[in-house]
């Protein structure tokens, strides 16, 4: 017997219904709204956390390159709100926009070597977490005294306002935030956030340790001077055992005939003009020009390095260049003045020719600043 089945009794076809795709669709969109906010905050929280560890690198490669570079930064830019990163003047910092809003690509040069020393690619350390270009702040020239050396300095800031508005020039940073480009002080207002690299620091713990260096080379260099007075049959304390006689001297024999180290006066080498060689290779720019004093020498130049045992590096300052010796009729005296600040036979100042003889370390800091340690002969 043949059996049919009614279309009442078929399987429904599988699928949903318009009323439970209308459902679903509310319960996405209600999740949505509650989840929403959330969601951006998570994000906002994100791209915050990125802008704070974007600052840190930048105040870590700005800090390097100081600690590399602080003879140019604090000798090549004579004009406000405006640094060089390197001896060339190739790369510079200056108050402004870090690139021009929405084209990260034209960033400022200065940029460049920091990118290098982060290890990041520039057009990422250009802008903060929120893809803004940061607000730069470069100070004047300022000076601060340690251990009684005026040192020029710097203070370089960079800002983000965390997301607040921007315009056609860059970031719109909060009413209270201020750079005194005067006193180097960055005050931040609102939700600002901002790093400062403060080159007083880095120009402090420079001349420390090249004060290091330079008294250790002055010791060295005393001892030199006894051991020469000791080995001497006469011992004639009327002798200065620092060097040999100058150039044309009319009295030989108050120097030491028998040293290996030349006098350092300026008829017997190139001098000591601002910055001073650099053992390290490093080429000062056309700008990086200075003073130049009477009757010092590199100390690389006149026989000292060899006779008393010293690499280079001893007698490289922390800045990079040369230290000076000045053991001269008128060492240390400005050019034009040659007057002398050393105690020696044929000295200028009438006052400084009787023993106990002196001789002059020096080094060239940032700004044009000589800075001398005396070596005293002991007989």
């Amino acid at each position: 017997m043949n059996r049919t089945c009614s279309s009442a009794s078929a399987k429904s076809a599988p699928g949903f219904t318009l009323v439970e795709i209308l459902v679903a669709l509310a319960v996405l969109v209600i999740l949505g709204a509650v989840l929403y906010p959330s969601l951006m905050s998570e994000i906002h929280f994100s791209d915050r956390a990125t802008t704070r560890a974007r600052l840190q690198v930048l105040r870590r490669a700005m800090t390097e390159d100081y600690m590399r570079h602080a003879m140019a930064i604090d000798s090549l830019a004579p004009n406000a709100n405006t640094v060089a990163l390197d001896t060339a003047s190739l790369y510079t910092l200056t108050t402004g926009s870090s690139a021009p809003p929405g084209n990260p690509f034209a960033f400022q040069s200065g940029f460049t070597p920091l990118a290098q020393l982060a290890n990041t690619p520039a057009r990422e350390l250009v802008v903060d977490g929120f893809g803004r270009p940061w607000a730069v702040f470069v100070s004047d020239p300022l000076t601060t005294t340690e251990d009684g050396v005026t040192l020029t300095y710097h203070t370089v800031a960079f800002v983000s306002n965390d997301d607040g508005p921007e315009n056609g020039t860059g970031q719109v940073l909060n009413a209270g935030t201020t750079f005194d480009p005067a006193t180097g002080t960055l005050t931040l207002g609102g939700h600002d956030v901002g790093v400062v690299i403060d080159g007083a620091v880095v120009e402090r713990q420079l001349l420390r340790r090249t004060l290091q260096a330079m008294r250790m080379v002055a010791g060295e260099y005393a001892t030199y001077f006894t051991t020469q007075y000791e080995s001497n049959a006469n011992r004639d304390i009327t002798i200065d055992y620092f060097a040999s006689a100058p150039p044309g001297s009319p009295d030989a024999s108050a120097w030491n005939s028998v040293s290996p180290i030349a006098n350092s006066a300026n008829g017997d080498g190139p001098g000591f003009a601002f910055p001073g060689p650099s053992p390290n290779g490093v080429t000062p720019g056309a700008a990086l020009t200075g003073p130049s004093v009477c009757d010092m020498q590199p100390a690389t130049a006149i026989g000292f390095a060899t006779t008393l045992g010293l690499s280079p590096d001893a007698l490289t300052s922390a800045w990079g260049y040369d230290l000076g010796v000045g053991n001269g009729p008128n060492s240390g005296s400005g050019a034009g003045t040659c007057y002398g600040d050393d105690r020696d036979p044929q000295s200028a100042n009438g006052a400084l020719t009787s023993p106990p003889y002196t001789a002059l370390i020096g080094a060239w800091a940032p700004g044009g600043t000589l800075v001398t340690v005396p070596v005293v002969g002991a007989y």
